[in-house]
């Protein structure tokens, strides 16, 4: 009988552990566009950073561990999944996880949406949070090369949006 009741505990006590990383699925607010930025910009902005790799690893580490590291991103890469008019499907599959999104775009918004999972859902209308920290950061690079865009439009030296040009 003690054996029934710590093995409830324990399956009580991992149910509550797994589900701390379980999420709810809600709306994604779509990014503006910046005035001025072109639908083509838009979309060479999303395919870039879809396709840009991570940040090259730094010195300091053993060729083994720099390796690992390597393997490590490479499993963190986006990939072009397709491409039709004002949508772009994307999809990262780090380890055994699996996540595609879809990126609906025009010249004044682009939104993504969840479009499948493996290995992420935690149940109805929750996921893992790491899912929607990928999608955040492949946003905020987004966002941040939209800015690039129209700060080449304006002549902004390369790399510095419009908005942060000195005058």
């Amino acid at each position: 009988m003690r054996n029934y009741a710590v093995f409830a505990v324990l399956i009580v006590f991992t149910a509550i552990v797994s589900g701390c990383s379980a999420v709810p699925v809600t709306e994604r607010q779509p990014i503006s566009v910046p005035n001025g930025v072109t639908l083509e910009q838009v979309e060479a902005a999303i395919i870039s950073e879809v396709l840009k790799p991570p940040p090259p690893v730094r010195g300091g580490l053993s060729a083994a561990d720099a390796e690992l590291v390597r393997l490590a991103q490479q499993s963190h890469e986006w990939v072009l999944e397709a491409r039709r008019a004002g949508e772009i499907e994307a999809s990262v599959s780090p380890r055994s996880h699996y996540l595609k999104v879809l990126i609906v775009y025009s010249a004044t918004t682009v939104r993504t949406e969840i479009m499948e999972t493996r290995n992420l859902s935690s149940g109805e209308g929750t996921i893992h949070k790491n899912a929607l920290v990928w999608i955040d950061a492949l946003e905020k690079r987004i966002k941040a090369s939209l800015g690039r865009a129209l700060g080449a439009q304006q002549g902004a030296p390369a790399g510095v949006p419009a908005s942060r040009e000195r005058r």
